[in-house]
């Protein structure tokens, strides 16, 4: 629904047009792996330590070959969630039943990853690759196939890689030592597959990215100390819990049945599957630490955690079947609760997100960008785009320069400062100036340029 889209939505236009500059400039300037680049970077270069650009690379391949369009990024998104819920799908068939597989896909494809599936951003992408990745190791454990252990290597190494907090799923082989496995060969191999396959994401993130934020001056990540993050984080505790007991489900009726998964854990003293699940808790909490107030504040940094919430709501809603098989007197009663939960839960939670799905009319204006305002300004001159700090505008107007709110626009020293670091234009977002108390300091910082172009929404100066 809506795939070809531009990131127009309201909630998390500013990280799917980052994406998308990204896949742009390697379509127009090559294939650097090493070097990913932005066009919000000002004078900077625009090269960023930005994640490991495979999602990138897999956009950049249909537009190699047809031309740039950005929704290739929603496509590829959408397919390999796809693939991960899939498999998902069979590590929870192996591991615990086909009924709780079936109720715990439905309830993570039904959460806010119906929403992020969709978006230009590899939050669900990298998560899916290492759930793919995590159902090759279980084939290994079972079998011993060599090529399923590669597999998993491979694809929980290109997960990581694209998204680091999608690690904290791999905390599941914690449990290993638990088990009763006496083929110590297997169990070491297990453990050394984990490490190759993180070790290439330590070294981008710890290392590469780090040395392109000093090298270029763009920075992108501000990794937190725990004890700091802990103390940005304790005023914004509501929020906090918000992301857990609302935004990733988008329903409180799934928030329930995975309340009630976690006490049937306890009742049928499954001991193996809570410790599993708390291991990746424990460690995505660390995660959530790093992050610092930013968690809190985005929706979309939970996505990590959803499967393990929709695990123990596939559980709580087995339950309940299992509960009342001998008292729902139907024809068919067999799941008739749990199905009945289910449908309800899938409800709400999509009747909570569908909005997204669409985009509003009063932001539609902007696409003239790409078109109207575009055509008025040569491709090489910088910009200066005055309306919010988010990427979206300066994106659909596929030129290079600065994203500034109006308050950064309040003397003719900041016009000229501008001018000395490379641009050329100023273009102004007038229904986003019209809200602006202080308007009239802008259009003065401004005199002594010339005003050459206005459109319905936008006015046009020459530095």
């Amino acid at each position: 629904m809506g795939i070809t889209d531009p990131p127009l939505e309201m909630a998390h236009s500013w990280r799917q047009s980052f994406t998308a500059m990204v896949t742009r400039n390697y379509v127009e300037l090559g294939m650097d792996w090493l070097h990913p680049r932005i066009d919000m970077a000002g004078e900077k270069t625009g090269i960023v330590g930005a994640e490991f650009p495979l999602f990138n690379f897999l956009s950049f391949l249909p537009s190699h070959f047809f031309g740039y369009q950005h929704w290739y990024g929603r496509c590829v998104n959408l397919l390999v969630v796809l693939w991960g819920a899939y498999n998902f799908f069979g590590l929870l068939k192996e591991t615990l039943t086909a009924r709780i597989a079936h109720y715990a896909m439905i309830v993570l494809l039904c959460s806010s990853w119906f929403t992020f599936s969709r978006k230009m951003m590899p939050d669900t992408f990298s998560v899916s690759l290492v759930l793919v990745g995590l159902r090759f190791g279980l084939d290994y454990w079972q079998t011993g196939r060599w090529g399923a252990y590669f597999m998993a290597i491979v694809a929980v190494a290109l997960g990581v890689l694209s998204k680091i907090p999608a690690m904290s799923l791999l905390a599941v082989v914690g449990i290993i030592p638990f088990l009763k496995h006496s083929d110590k060969r297997k169990i070491f191999f297990i453990y050394l597959g984990v490490f190759m396959a993180v070790l290439p994401a330590l070294w981008w993130y710890f290392f590469w990215v780090p040395y392109l934020n000093q090298t270029h001056g763009y920075h992108l990540y501000f990794p937190k100390g725990l004890l700091q993050g802990l103390k940005e984080i304790a005023p914004l505790w509501r929020l906090l819990l918000e992301k857990f007991y609302f935004t990733s489900f988008y329903s409180f009726i799934a928030l329930a049945m995975a309340i009630l998964g976690v006490l049937a854990l306890v009742l049928r003293k499954s001991t193996m599957v809570l410790l599993s699940l708390g291991l990746v808790a424990l460690v995505f909490g660390v995660f959530i630490l790093k992050t610092g107030a930013v968690f809190p504040l985005h929706t979309y940094y939970s996505v990590p955690f959803i499967p393990v919430m929709a695990i123990a709501a596939g559980i709580g809603l087995d339950f309940l079947s299992t509960q009342t098989e001998n008292i729902v007197k139907v024809r068919f009663r067999r799941n008739a609760m749990g199905y009945f939960f289910l449908l309800a839960l899938v409800v709400e939670a999509i009747s909570n997100q569908i909005h997204d799905h669409f985009i509003k009319p009063s932001e539609r204006y902007k696409l003239t960008l790409e078109t109207e305002i575009a055509s008025v300004i040569p491709i090489e001159a910088k910009v200066v785009l005055v309306s919010s700090a988010s990427p979206q505008e300066l994106f659909l107007l596929h030129r290079r320069g600065w994203t500034i709110y109006p308050e950064q626009l309040l003397h003719q020293r900041d016009a000229i400062n501008y001018r000395t670091l490379g641009a050329r234009y100023v273009v102004i977002n007038k229904p986003v100036l019209k809200t602006f108390a202080d308007r009239d300091s802008v259009l003065l910082a401004l005199r002594g340029s010339t005003r050459f172009y206005e459109s319905s929404h936008y006015s046009i100066y020459r530095l």
